[in-house]
């Protein structure tokens, strides 16, 4: 399904050429070498999801139809209704078509559905290496190493002597925490794979419709 990729002493040496740019621009154009060559395989998810949307579609209003119910667009609403035995028959010759291909639908959606999310894992993780490079607080680190006072977040005033009448304070800077400094870095990347991996796309993926 994926396009093998066999590199060459050429393809190296054209990829070396991009050193100059940083490791930033040669993880960008990675993935979107990965996303122009996986294309195809988008476009298949895509024609996977409208069919197996449709098939929904028509088994849960073939369904209505042996209940003697029907879906009401004006009102928005399932409304009780009558059918003819010509249309009961007609519904079910097409129910039991729809469901006995059913499992070949659901397994091509499924397959599909797989490939997508292994491609855009597979983007998070250049995109998380580029949030890496980009936002790691390497020179913060190297001030908190030396105590450095221009990265301080916040400052305390501590009473020295409490028995004398003339209240005295110590000014003290504090320091931001670790967990403070990499805030920003943690955020991005939670962000980044929050897009695929979340309750919005599973409930996508239930009801037929693309994720993003």
């Amino acid at each position: 399904m994926f396009p093998l990729l066999e590199i060459d002493k050429t393809s190296a040496d054209f990829l070396c050429n991009f050193k100059h740019f940083g490791l930033t621009f040669i993880f960008g154009f990675v993935s979107d070498f990965f996303s122009i060559s996986t294309l195809h395989i988008l476009l298949f998810y895509r024609l996977m999801t409208k069919i197996y949307r449709f098939y929904c579609f028509l088994m849960v209003s073939l369904f209505r139809l042996f209940r003697g119910k029907k879906w009401n667009i004006l009102r928005n609403r399932v409304d009780t209704t009558e059918y003819t035995m010509d249309q009961l028959l007609v519904g079910m010759l097409l129910f039991s078509m729809l469901f006995c291909t059913f499992a070949t639908v659901m397994a091509y959606y499924l397959l599909f559905t797989a490939s997508i999310i292994f491609i855009s894992s597979i983007k998070c993780l250049l995109e998380s290496f580029t949030i890496i490079l980009n936002s790691f607080p390497i020179y913060f680190l190297f001030l908190k190493t030396f105590n450095n006072p221009i990265i301080t977040e916040r400052f305390r005033l501590i009473p020295y002597d409490l028995k004398t009448k003339t209240p005295s304070f110590i000014l003290t800077l504090e320091v931001s925490k670790n967990s403070e400094i990499f805030f920003d870095l943690f955020y991005q990347l939670i962000n980044c794979w929050r897009q695929v991996f979340n309750l919005g796309n599973v409930y996508k993926i239930f009801t037929g419709y693309p994720i993003k």
